[in-house]
């Protein structure tokens, strides 16, 4: 009688850090929040969560977003793909610190961050409130790094 082999541990693949816990629940909240909360039932409780959710995924989008587009150019290139490391993520929380800042603090970068996200909605009506006390969702970015510079891509995701 044969038994199986041992599963291996999966190698990192371009964007799995999406499919990881800590990301799953922040865009699960950041979906619950934008689609359920915010039209039902808006107020402190969903700014909060939509803006903290915001500073943690958006990092970790970005980091995964760029290792798709580097594993294309890998593919076209016929050089080898790797995960991306320090810098990338680094970038990508810098890019997305400054995105929430500017959206916070413009009134012409929040307009033009609406109707963007508005036209990708389908038409679905988006609004940006400006809030100083938003900017305390900012360290999240930092989490954010923290969980990229920290998370063991070698073993089995989930």
């Amino acid at each position: 009688m044969k038994t199986a082999a041992p599963l291996a541990a999966a190698a990192p693949l371009p964007g799995d850090l999406m499919l990881r816990r800590g990301p799953l629940i922040a865009l699960l909240v950041v979906a619950f929040n934008a689609f359920v909360l915010q039209p039902y039932a808006p107020g402190v409780v969903s700014g909060i969560l939509g803006d903290f959710g915001t500073c943690f995924i958006l990092p970790i989008l970005l980091v995964a977003s760029l290792e798709w587009v580097h594993w294309c150019w890998c593919v076209v290139s016929g050089t080898k793909w790797q995960p991306a490391g320090r810098f990338a993520h680094t970038s990508a929380c810098v890019v997305a610190a400054s995105y929430y800042i500017l959206l916070e603090l413009s009134a012409d970068f929040g307009g033009w961050h609406a109707a963007v996200m508005t036209r990708l909605s389908g038409g679905r009506p988006v609004t940006v409130t400006r809030d100083m006390w938003d900017l305390l969702a900012v360290p999240l970015v930092l989490a954010a790094w923290w969980w990229l510079e920290n998370v063991d891509r070698d073993k089995p995701r989930g």
